[in-house]
């Protein structure tokens, strides 16, 4: 810890600190600056940071592919959010959503006929931001 501290004092003394002011902004505001300069990177041809589309569902249009349905890290908190919507609801067969939600909630491989009518029946079912990929999350699950 020691060491740590004495790195920065020597970087603080060579290049001060800021004040941050990313800080005092809400969160509104910080995505859409991020938007914003995703769009930037997007305009000028550059390839942008795959971790940007972990941090923004509105970033990921500039994406050139869906790597983010790949995280096991961030499909697993998708699936709880999708989760806790699905709890909300009242769908005809609710129990059999919530039991292939739940088998995603641990990681588990979803057979692709389950997929298919997950999908069918959550047509039209406002899930979040997340929702346009829900295919994508429920075919990479059981992945590491």
């Amino acid at each position: 810890m020691a060491t740590i501290e004495s790195r920065l004092k020597k970087l603080e003394a060579v290049q001060p600190r800021k004040d941050n002011e990313l800080r005092s902004l809400p969160m509104e505001e910080l995505y859409e600056g991020l938007y914003q300069e995703c769009k930037a990177i997007h305009e000028s041809g550059a390839e942008l940071n795959p971790r940007y589309a972990l941090l923004s569902a509105r970033c990921r249009e500039f994406s050139s592919d869906e790597h983010w349905v790949m995280d096991r890290n961030h499909r697993l908190s998708v699936f709880m959010g999708f989760y806790g919507t699905i709890l909300e609801l009242d769908l005809p067969n609710q129990e059999r959503v919530e039991d292939i939600i739940r088998r995603c909630c641990r990681c588990l491989s979803i057979e692709s006929s389950d997929i298919d009518w997950l999908v069918t029946e959550l047509t039209g079912v406002d899930m979040g931001e997340e929702t346009p990929w829900l295919k994508g999350y429920l075919e990479h699950s059981g992945e590491s």
